[in-house]
């Protein structure tokens, strides 16, 4: 498993995992209005 962290402007951002074993993306999205949101699975 990795992580990677995007910092956005004005408190927004990105959390992306990413495993290898069965190659999927799970993306964490934050912004100041409604803090962390749930994740998309790609």
């Amino acid at each position: 498993m990795q992580f990677v962290f995007y910092y956005g402007s004005n408190g927004t951002g990105a959390l992306i995992a990413s495993s290898q074993g069965d190659s999927t993306y799970a993306i964490f999205t934050r912004d100041q209005k409604y803090g962390i949101q749930a994740p998309f699975f790609a």
